[in-house]
């Protein structure tokens, strides 16, 4: 992450992601226009060959395309909203807090700096899942958590709940290296 991506992510309180991983997160529209295109490829072909065409079939095909596609817009952007945590402590040391409980959770760093952390978590294939992305903002009294499917392995439009409990292993793991150090 850039500390640019970092900062508007900041701003609007939700994750930004690079263009090719934007491509990745939304790759799912796709299946979904390409209903689309069907629908309005037989619909012209019928037209340039002067044939008769079958409206209802050709709309209910397009038409399911453009609702799921618009489904897929709304339920792949709502996943960038991060969870917002109020702290006490310095901006330092909720970094090492941070930083503590993702290495104790076992998760890899793929990247971090002095305020932010990117993890990958797999669960393994009972999962159900490829894999998560958790991304961690530290920023003054406040620390910004998101989990999504990880944009480098293949998309995918459920995580089965993993997200959900990615954030809140998080924050449990966070509040209990908190009150072991600080209390």
């Amino acid at each position: 992450m850039t500390q640019n991506q970092i900062g508007k992510s900041i701003n609007t309180g939700k994750l930004q992601l690079s263009t090719y991983h934007k491509f990745s997160h939304y790759g799912i529209l796709l299946i979904s226009l390409l209903l689309v295109l069907v629908s309005l490829y037989a619909i012209s072909e019928k037209l340039i060959l002067n044939q008769p065409i079958r409206l209802e079939r050709a709309l209910i095909l397009f038409s399911g395309g453009i609702l799921s596609a618009i489904f897929f817009i709304w339920l792949q952007t709502k996943r960038f909203r991060f969870k917002k945590i109020v702290i006490s402590f310095p901006t330092d040391e909720t970094f090492a807090i941070a930083n503590k409980s993702i290495r104790k959770l076992g998760w890899k760093i793929s990247s971090k700096d002095y305020n932010y952390i990117v993890a990958k978590v797999y669960n393994g294939w009972l999962s159900g899942s490829w894999g998560e992305q958790v991304t961690v903002i530290v920023n003054y009294d406040s620390v910004y958590i998101n989990s999504i499917c990880d944009p480098d392995k293949k998309s995918s439009i459920a995580s089965w709940g993993n997200n959900r409990k990615n954030v809140q292993k998080l924050i449990n793991e966070m509040k209990t290296i908190a009150k072991e150090h600080y209390s």
